[in-house]
């Protein structure tokens, strides 16, 4: 079985979502899963000026959820906060990402 680097896969032994790291990826330590006012999801060590943070924790479980609950796109690889991108003004936005943070952060720990 082939799978491409930088996608997950679901692993029937272990029954969760796999994230196959780019060639040359790290996924050790702490890294932080940020939004921008768009919705789009991106990852770092540093959160950007202007994003707001969604979790922080290890990087493996942290890519693994955020892979299996944000929106997938359909045209490229990005990752979005499900409601923020057609939300009708930056207050429902918000609530959008406070739900999704809230719902990210409670898998993290309960699982």
């Amino acid at each position: 079985m082939s799978i491409k680097p930088g996608t997950m896969y679901y692993d029937k032994i272990q029954q969760r979502l796999i994230y196959v790291p780019l060639k040359g990826e790290k996924h050790t330590g702490k890294i932080t899963a940020y939004a921008w006012a768009s919705g789009l999801i991106e990852f770092g060590k540093v959160v950007p000026d202007g994003a707001v943070p969604v979790i922080t924790g290890d990087e493996s479980r942290v890519r693994e959820l955020i892979g299996v609950w944000a929106r997938h796109s359909r045209v490229s690889d990005q990752l979005l906060v499900p409601g923020v991108p057609e939300a009708p003004d930056q207050h429902e936005g918000m609530d959008a990402l406070i739900k999704f943070t809230n719902h990210i952060t409670r898998e993290y720990v309960e699982h």
